[in-house]
């Protein structure tokens, strides 16, 4: 975000660069004057401008952008007019106060559009409050993405598969995110951006597909080649329970009824995973990773198997040399319950 003392709002910040704020208020003033003053080397500006722009951006960019350009509902048979006789508005428009006009700009959109930032901003309507909307943005989503690259689309599909899991509206609508983010080719590029990461959040992209079953093949490999530590520690995980856990919500859960004190806490749905896998070599390989947060997750399912742990000993022995002191505190546990089990075999 950066500052833009010369177009400040009361907190003097923005979401959007300052070329597309200056190009926005530009348009404000050339509607103002009239729609011939709105010209080509303009709209064409603003549409670069957009495209430009992140797809998590696209929330807050979509509220910010009708303000500075004056987008207003009152208005709305004017810049319908507009719209007509510049359709590269569509990018813009997609987020102005009017229903009508937003139907429109998603029957005009360009369906050569290249980047991520549209197509983020379309599949964005389908949770619009207004039906007709919602059906142009699915009509249009459906457009885009029969001409766009897997690259395109695999980097649109990390965004929305997180954010789809807040939108309460147009549950049919939605469904063409799925049917997109179900290709061949682009499961093939989400995985490649998980195993590629180095840095931020990619495991957030693991658990927003965690719902269907067409990433479950790639979790060995997820394992194993993946950069970051969340990833590989997330598919182990998965890989050695058997299941495959995903947040869904929140949900309230009581700590003392009588005095009304509760807490909201994370909400999960599972479903058992469609691959079969050894849990040993699993855990075999999770042991060696050189990240501790991978480790962490082979000394729980050793904790978590007390049946096992004789078989588990060179495992064990291996675990309670580990340089993190809260992976050796896990196999000093299972020593203890080892002891007692020594001086009391009843208690096993």
């Amino acid at each position: 975000m950066g500052d833009y003392p010369d177009i400040a709002d009361e907190n003097g910040r923005s979401i959007l660069p300052p070329p597309l704020q200056r190009l926005l208020v530009q348009l404000a003033q050339a509607r103002a004057l009239g729609r011939r003053h709105v010209t080509e080397s303009l709209v064409a500006g603003l549409c670069e401008a957009i495209a430009a722009l992140p797809p998590q951006t696209v929330p807050q960019a979509g509220r910010e952008m009708p303000i500075r350009a004056q987008l207003y509902v009152y208005d709305h048979s004017v810049d319908l007019t507009l719209l007509r006789s510049h359709p590269g508005l569509a990018c813009l428009f997609l987020f102005h106060g009017s229903g009508y006009v937003r139907e429109a700009a998603l029957r005009l959109m360009d369906t050569q559009v290249p980047a991520v930032f549209p197509v983020c901003a379309v599949a964005y309507r389908l949770n619009d409050w207004v039906s007709q909307v919602r059906t142009a943005a699915a009509g249009c989503f459906g457009r885009l993405v029969a001409t766009m690259d897997a690259a395109v689309l695999g980097e649109a599909a990390a965004y929305l598969l997180a954010a789809r899991r807040h939108w309460q509206r147009g549950p049919l609508e939605i469904a063409v995110i799925d049917d997109t983010t179900s290709r061949d080719d682009v499961r093939a590029d989400l995985v490649a951006r998980m195993i590629s990461y180095a840095q931020g959040a990619p495991q957030r992209i693991l658990l927003a597909a965690a719902g269907e079953s067409r990433l479950d093949p790639d979790l060995p490999r997820l394992m194993r080649e993946a950069r970051h530590p969340s990833v590989r520690a997330l598919a182990a995980l998965f890989l050695m329970r058997g299941e495959v856990r995903w947040p869904v919500g929140l949900e309230t859960r009581w700590i003392d009824k009588s005095m009304g004190v509760s807490r909201r806490t994370t909400r999960y749905a599972s479903r058992p995973l469609t691959i079969t896998v050894s849990v040993d070599d699993t855990l075999a390989a999770t042991v060696q990773d050189g990240s501790p947060q991978v480790r962490k997750v082979a000394m729980q399912a050793v904790i978590d198997a007390p049946d096992l742990w004789r078989d588990r000993e060179p495992l064990i022995c291996r675990l309670s040399a580990d340089r993190s002191a809260v992976i050796r505190a896990g196999m000093d546990y299972i020593r203890r319950q080892q002891a007692k089990e020594t001086l009391d075999p009843a208690a096993s």
